[in-house]
């Protein structure tokens, strides 16, 4: 009987590189990625759901700040209104830090103020924090100001808050306090290299299990970790740290074993803003300076672009509206006197910034406003193509889109 001949191994090819050592392959698909592909996978879906709030975000305020414009001044409906427009604005920051997740630019410090920051945290703290855990914020609203950007401020909270969580199992005390400080070169930290001044100061505070004096040294370390069952090293507060030193600042700790963890970030406190007080008729309708000129809107989101109709129709103008680029082009092909073009980035068939290319090569005259729900700012190739330097990130509010309007036809 013949013998069966055997097949030769198969042999690793160069290039497909065998996996490291994981979760088995019958696990779930999500525990199979890793952690760089996680936090991209994440990236990517905070960007999408961005995106779409804010497209539900235009509706809720256009159609408010429509509303607030047809309603007498001292209607006490007005309230309602103002209560939707404030909840508006805390939504747009929440999305905004979902776009900074997600972006590859570096983060551009402005001024911020911690105390409104860390109230707005509360909400998230429920998310972070189990049944058994009391959590409480002491801070004021615009309090605290410094020179930051918020993404990163909120990644050490977020960072802070979930550490002293699972040092908590069985439950416990979460506080966080804000404090506005002065270092006095006679300070013990002054003299330890801290430079004086003003600074903010926000103090996490735990009843957990505390930190081992032996291991309390190395906390800030790169690669240290408490947790070596852990797959990926511990890496949460050398980051806070480097982010905290990068804002001028400093992260600091103490603990007694037991009787739980502080951990306190130090800022440097700039002066206040100055407030630019609103006008006495902001709630009135501006002037319809549009006199009746066509404007052809670009939107694929349905209930965004009718909000944009009705915002421009309220300005004096007269609205065209397609779903997508190449629906926007044949439009124009029929309405050639078009004065100005509001486009979308982001569209099927046909995006923003190839119709805004298309148009500027057939019809130079009109004007291109390009908006997003994705990005903050416009594509870098469109402003180095010439295209258009008008921009407004979503969700549109009604007097910025106004001003942006006049702009471009004062070009």
């Amino acid at each position: 009987m013949a013998k069966k001949m055997k097949r030769p191994r198969k042999q690793n090819s160069p290039s497909r590189p065998k996996l490291s050592a994981g979760p088995r392959s019958d696990a779930p698909w999500l525990a199979r990625l890793s952690h760089l592909q996680k936090l991209r996978l994440f990236g990517e879906f905070a960007g999408g759901v961005a995106h779409d709030f804010n497209n539900l975000l235009t509706v809720f305020h256009g159609y408010t700040e429509l509303m607030q414009m047809t309603i007498a001044c001292d209607d006490p409906r007005q309230e309602y209104l103002s209560e939707m427009a404030r909840a508006v604005e805390r939504a747009r920051a929440l999305t905004t830090a979902l776009l900074d997740f997600n972006r590859k630019k570096p983060d551009t410090p402005l001024p911020l103020s911690l105390g409104t920051l860390l109230l707005g945290f509360r909400r998230m703290l429920r998310r972070i924090a189990n049944e058994k855990i009391e959590f409480s914020v002491h801070a004021e609203e615009g309090a605290g100001w410094t020179l930051a950007a918020p993404g990163p401020i909120e990644s050490i909270l977020i960072n802070l808050a979930a550490n002293a969580c699972e040092a908590m199992p069985q439950g416990g005390r979460l506080c966080l306090d804000l404090e506005e400080i002065t270092l006095r070169p006679s300070d013990r930290r002054a003299r330890a290299g801290w430079a004086p001044g003003p600074y903010v100061r926000i103090s996490v505070r735990d009843t957990g299990a505390g930190i081992a004096k032996s291991d309390r040294p190395r906390i800030f370390e790169p690669g240290f970790t408490t947790h070596p069952e852990r797959e990926a090293p511990g890496m949460g507060l050398t980051l806070c740290a480097a982010i905290a030193e990068a804002n001028g600042g400093r992260l600091t700790a103490r603990s007694i074993p037991g009787k739980g963890s502080e951990f306190q970030l130090f800022l440097p406190r700039i002066p206040a803003p100055a407030r630019e007080e609103a006008p006495a008729a902001a709630r009135k309708a501006p002037a319809a300076f549009g006199k009746g000129k066509k404007v052809l809107v670009a939107e694929d989101d349905d209930a965004a672009r009718k909000t944009l109709a009705a915002m421009l129709r309220q300005l004096g103008f007269q609205p065209l509206c397609a779903s997508n680029g190449e629906e926007a082009l044949r439009l124009l092909e029929g309405e050639p006197e078009t004065r100005l073009l509001i486009t979308d980035l982001v569209m099927p068939l046909m995006g923003g910034a190839a119709l805004a290319e298309a148009v500027r090569q057939r019809w130079p005259r009109i004007g291109i406003l390009f908006t997003s729900g994705y990005a903050m700012e416009p594509p870098e190739p469109c402003i180095s193509q010439g295209i258009s330097p008008f921009f407004l990130a979503k969700p549109l509010a009604f007097g910025a889109l106004a001003r942006k309007l006049r702009e471009l036809l004062d070009v």
